[in-house]
């Protein structure tokens, strides 16, 4: 404490981890059996320093109220990184010493730093009217001089309502507060330690000389990352507390998106890391909680949340560019998928068939359609299908009767689709002997006049199950997330027992799915594409809580 309203705060944090990982393959069977078995061994040293120093103002005059920060921080991360690999291992050994024949050695060392100006506003009348604002200077090591720093700002008001005169006297009406804001935040993660810097790999051989090997393409005005977030609600309570929730719309938009932007292969690298445009997110959200009932010895609470999103790409350096199965285009989602599209089974052969435009011989497309068997000649479209959902939520039940309790969680996913690469690989027909096939595989085009959506088995190279909209699925899903069921003893059973608590409870964690498409667990990653994931595990457990 500096003065009676103001204070000095110094923070330090070190941390000091290791990772270490070892890999033992057999000499005697296994992959590594025709070298005399594998030791790869890696250790990684990690570094972080962390120091905060911050002076804070705080004032009262009467119903006015005012608090001031001024923040000084610094960050520092190291990795140090270090690993071996040998081969030819005599039995029962399996450290590095033993080893007859060094395969490889290898090792790191990256530093990052990040240094932060901060400033911080906040001040309220009469428990009314509350006003915010802050600014922040972000300089990172991971981009070049000229684009190091950025400059980043945020500022919010709220109006309470239901503390004004006009309010007080409506006696349904709880509270009531009106509430909106701004604010950007600067992203510089998961791009690595130096993406703007040319650099070069070392250890490599040129003619049995030491030499360097070029690593990638790099932007040298790679910038900062900024997502900016309005927001803008209202929070009520009514009915004696009986109704609380609240209704926010938010507009979330990364701006200078940092992405790896495909590059010809003709140039020697896949990608460059670079600033490629702007993405926007909004929606709706709500979230409302009840008390339902609350009657002698029945009590009933339901809480209820649920949003309506979208997403939009708002602009782009390049007119469009491809992304796996989906196309990058300004007024496009993100995540809509870009495939040719199934044309069916021909019921006369059995082939798989696809779409594709008709062209004039001047390349101008007709609008016109037809029907192909040659995979390579469909064309590409977008689908009007996104992997995002458009409505996704929650809803629970919390209740009790008497000695007894019940409480229910439920989320829900609709208006998503799924692209199954796993089903499409157990849908090749057994193009190759020795595969797992899936059971519709039974549903195949066996004889001429045949209708079914499956083809024809052919031992052969073909591309029926190549990426189309055959295997793009709708993923809605309804999931009973968790039950807890209990009862607890009487007060007076509990007292002769000479204990403070004694309840049997049944718990159980993702009992019911309820799902659009089977086979899978629906809740996969957010590009909509399938990676062997297993399905949440079911759980049912019985016990009792004792408490003495």
């Amino acid at each position: 404490k500096l003065l009676e309203n103001l204070n000095f705060n110094s923070q330090f944090a070190y941390e000091n981890a290791t990772v270490d990982n070892f890999r033992f393959d057999n000499n005697e069977f296994g992959a590594a059996a025709t070298v005399d078995g594998r030791v790869s061994q890696s250790r990684n040293f990690f570094t972080t320093k962390n120091a905060i120093q911050t002076i804070s103002f705080e004032k009262t005059l009467g119903a006015h109220s005012i608090k001031t920060d001024a923040i000084f921080e610094t960050y520092e991360f190291e990795e140090n990184f270090m690993n071996a690999i040998g081969t030819g291992f005599l039995p029962n050994i399996n450290v590095l010493s033993g080893s007859t024949s060094p395969e490889s050695v290898g090792g790191s060392i990256n530093k990052e730093r990040l240094l932060s100006i901060i400033g911080r506003i906040n001040y309220s009348f009469n428990r009314k009217f509350i006003l915010e604002g802050s600014f922040r200077r972000d300089g990172s090591s991971k981009f070049s001089r000229e684009t190091r720093w950025g400059s980043f700002f945020s500022a919010g008001g709220s109006w309470v309502l239901s503390n004004e005169n006009f309010i007080t006297n409506i006696d349904w009406i709880n509270r009531l507060k009106l509430k909106a804001s701004y604010g950007e935040l600067g992203n510089n993660r998961g791009i690595g330690f130096f993406p703007y810097l040319q650099v070069f790999e070392t250890g490599f051989s040129q003619l049995n000389k030491p030499g360097i090997l070029s690593l990638e393409f790099v932007d040298p005005n790679l910038s900062w990352e900024k997502t900016a977030l309005t927001n803008i609600g209202v929070e009520f309570s009514f009915f004696e507390n009986k109704i609380n929730g609240s209704i926010e719309y938010y507009n979330k938009e990364s701006i200078d998106l940092i992405y790896d932007q495909p590059l010809a292969l003709s140039t020697g690298n896949e990608f460059v890391k670079t600033n490629v445009g702007a993405v926007k997110n909004s929606g709706l959200e709500f979230s409302f909680e009840s008390n339902v009932l609350k009657q002698d010895s029945f009590e009933l609470n339901l809480g209820l949340n649920f949003s309506f999103d979208k997403n939009e790409i708002t602009e782009l350096t390049q007119d469009e560019f491809i992304d796996g199965n989906k196309k990058w285009q300004v007024g496009k989602s993100l995540y809509e998928f870009f495939m040719p599209k199934s044309a069916g089974v021909d019921f006369r052969d059995g082939y798989q068939m696809w779409f594709k435009d008709i062209i004039t011989d001047q390349g101008v497309r007709t609008g016109e359609q037809i029907k192909t068997k040659e995979y390579s000649e469909a064309t590409r479209y977008y689908t009007g299908k996104s992997s995002i959902p458009s409505f996704v939520g929650g809803f629970s039940i919390n209740s009790s009767f008497k000695n007894f309790d019940l409480s229910a969680l439920f989320n829900f996913s609709f208006g998503s689709y799924i692209y199954d690469s796993v089903y499409a690989s157990l849908m090749n027909g057994f193009e190759r002997a020795g595969r797992q096939g899936h059971p519709d595989l039974e549903k195949r085009w066996q004889n001429p006049g045949d209708l079914t959506d499956v083809p024809l088995f052919l031992n052969g190279q073909n591309d029926f199950n190549s990426e189309s909209t055959r295997f793009l699925f709708k993923n809605d899903y309804i999931r009973l997330r968790g039950l807890n069921i209990g009862y607890n003893l009487s007060e007076n059973l509990i007292d002769k027992l000479n204990l403070e608590k004694f309840r049997i409870f049944f718990q159980g964690d993702n009992i019911f799915t309820y799902q659009s498409h089977r086979g899978i667990d629906p809740e996969q990653a957010l590009s909509g594409l399938t990676d062997n994931r297993s399905h949440q595990m079911k759980t049912f457990a019985i016990g009792i809580n004792l408490q003495l």
